[in-house]
């Protein structure tokens, strides 16, 4: 079974959010092939100008929404847009002002087919949210007009409920990590489906709460309970495109693998500690605020390894996790190794040290951008690194050159780690690899 309880993955969201980034194998990696001749700026504000002009090239998803997958989701969504104006059109003496807490009021159907066209040309995670938002006007407004029509009783509501959480049940039952070849390419794909069902047996419960509640539920509460019970349909869609994706039947099982890869980067995490600066003075606000980020995701990631837990030891994203959080702390143990000491040598941290820094970062995120998927998914919070130290200014917080510089190593460390472990990674449990 895939899904395990909601406490489990609350790190992950809180991941997207951090600017956090990773490690190389080295204390500071060799830079030198990249710097290029500048003028060097004297003053922190010059400088941190300087480097904001160096672009940051953007790192693509990694999850692969293939072409079935696409026509899966944009034709589910178009039908029920075409259900839910065919259920307004038939329920007399109700218009779409009737209908409480919609997005868009004025045209939920032009909206919802809006995003759905920007998803269809380029379906990302985040296209797919925007159609995800419009479709919930979408759906409360079939609930509220075929219960002003006396067509959505409470029986009825909770008979859809069932239905929507069985197709669910029945995906999820049927997933085996059986994972499709090649895994550097397909392996975020697989973790996307994995979490798309844990979102979805959120909604699920949510549902089913809903409707047990449900007397003779008024048009805007059978309008709240449509939502989720179209929401479920769509999520299940959804996952099963992911699952079809990168899941094969006809693989060998990579449990067993999963797992043994998952307690070794376990227990590499456990052993690691976020640095402190060697005399004992604080770090830089800004670096103190992202250590103390990571460490409370390691022990996020720590306290989600539950030993006794079968299905824990061997989820994708739990590994993928403990991976990008190791490399996070060694990246910021390298990252200190290159900053604290010029800090502490110097009154001044060295300004002509940042505009090579951050072009050796940019170079390493470029390179980050044109690798597999699964280093990129490994590595993608590199990106943020970078910019986060763009967004540094003179007079807001302590030491933001040392910060900027404390950012760009990391970030560029983080590169050079989620490269070299995507691909061992890979290796491990691409099914021809016979790990």
């Amino acid at each position: 079974m895939v899904v395990t309880p909601t406490s489990r993955r609350r790190f992950v969201a809180a991941a997207g959010a951090a600017l956090l980034s990773g490690c190389s194998g080295t204390d500071e990696p060799d830079r030198t092939a990249t710097v290029t001749p500048v003028e060097v700026p004297r003053s922190a504000g010059d400088v941190l100008s300087a480097v904001e002009s160096v672009p940051v090239p953007s790192v693509p998803p990694a999850p692969v929404v293939s072409a079935a997958h696409r026509r899966a989701v944009v034709g589910h969504v178009d039908e029920r847009i075409r259900a839910a104006e065919a259920a307004l059109a038939a329920a007399d003496g109700v218009a779409l002002a009737d209908v409480e807490s919609l997005e868009d009021s004025a045209a939920p159907f032009e909206a919802c087919r809006s995003h759905l066209r920007d998803y269809g040309t380029e379906p990302t995670r985040q296209r797919f949210r925007r159609v995800a938002r419009a479709f919930d006007d979408v759906a409360a407004v079939v609930g509220y007009a075929r219960a002003a029509s006396g067509d959505l009783d409470a029986e009825a509501l909770r008979g859809a409920v069932d239905a929507a959480r069985t197709g669910l049940s029945e995906l999820d039952d049927a997933l085996e990590y059986r994972l499709a070849s090649p895994a550097v390419e397909l392996l975020p794909t697989a973790a996307a489906g994995e979490a798309v069902l844990e979102r979805a047996g959120e909604t699920r419960q949510a549902a089913r709460r809903a409707a047990a509640e449900l007397a003779e539920p008024t048009p805007p509460e059978a309008a709240d309970v449509w939502r989720s019970v179209e929401s479920l349909r769509l999520e299940t869609t959804n996952a099963a495109g992911y699952i079809g994706t990168a899941f094969d039947p006809t693989a060998p099982p990579r449990d067993g693998v999963i797992s043994e890869r998952t307690g070794r980067h376990i227990e590499a995490l456990a052993s690691l500690e976020a640095p402190r600066r060697p005399n004992g003075r604080a770090p830089p606000s800004r670096v103190r605020t992202v250590l103390s980020s990571v460490r409370s995701r390691r022990s996020a990631v720590l306290a989600a390894a539950d030993p006794t837990d079968p299905e824990t030891a061997r989820r994708l994203e739990l590994l993928l996790d403990a991976v990008r959080i190791r490399g996070q702390l060694e990246a910021f143990d390298a990252a200190a190794a290159a900053t604290f000491a010029r800090l502490d040598a110097e009154e001044d941290f060295p300004t002509e040290r940042l505009v090579p820094e951050k072009r050796a970062a940019v170079d390493r995120v470029r390179a980050l951008a044109e690798a597999a998927p699964l280093p990129r998914h490994l590595g993608r919070l590199a990106e943020d690194m970078v910019t986060y130290g763009d967004r540094l200014e003179p007079d807001r917080g302590t030491d933001p050159v040392a910060t900027a510089h404390f950012m760009y190593v990391a970030a560029g460390a983080y590169v050079d780690r989620s490269l070299e472990r995507g691909q061992r990674l890979a290796a491990a449990l691409d099914p021809g690899a016979g790990g």
